[in-house]
């Protein structure tokens, strides 16, 4: 398990974020607490592309995650694609309603696929990544039509 904080300079009281990247059930875990903006989300996407790199399904695990500024948004989207890519099953797991407002209006859930546990998303990638047959899931070029 690697962990890693990452600490705000003089911007004032904001909780620091935490990342941490694990492996559960031969799935790939990277999970977020805190926000995740313009400061700290190098150290998401480090994590992100590690683990999409060593294995087939990862989940990635924002129920901790707090704030999302586009500069993380632009790092899942990029990391959705390469995922795809590189033929690993992708979840996300969000369970704020702050976070789920963000995803919501941005329509990401019809790029993304989003599950309310943990659990549920290690159960979706597990067996996709277990199928043998290749998953119409949801593209960014698919996403404008």
């Amino acid at each position: 398990m690697r962990t890693g904080a990452v600490s705000h300079g003089p911007r004032g009281m904001r909780e620091a974020p935490q990342y941490e990247y694990a492996q559960q059930d031969g799935v790939n875990i990277v999970r977020a607490s805190g926000e995740i903006d313009l400061c700290t989300a190098h150290v998401l996407q480090e994590l992100l592309e590690e683990a999409i790199g060593n294995g087939r399904a990862v989940v990635v695990d924002l129920t901790k995650a707090t704030y999302i500024d586009s500069t993380g948004l632009n790092i899942l989207i990029r990391v959705h694609e390469r995922s795809k890519q590189h033929d690993v099953r992708l979840g996300f797991v969000i369970a704020n309603a702050s976070m789920h407002r963000i995803f919501s209006v941005l329509a990401l859930q019809k790029l993304f696929d989003i599950f309310p546990s943990v659990d549920e998303a290690l159960q979706k990638v597990q067996s996709a990544a277990a199928s043998e047959q290749p998953t119409d899931w949801p593209s960014l070029l698919a996403f404008g039509s």
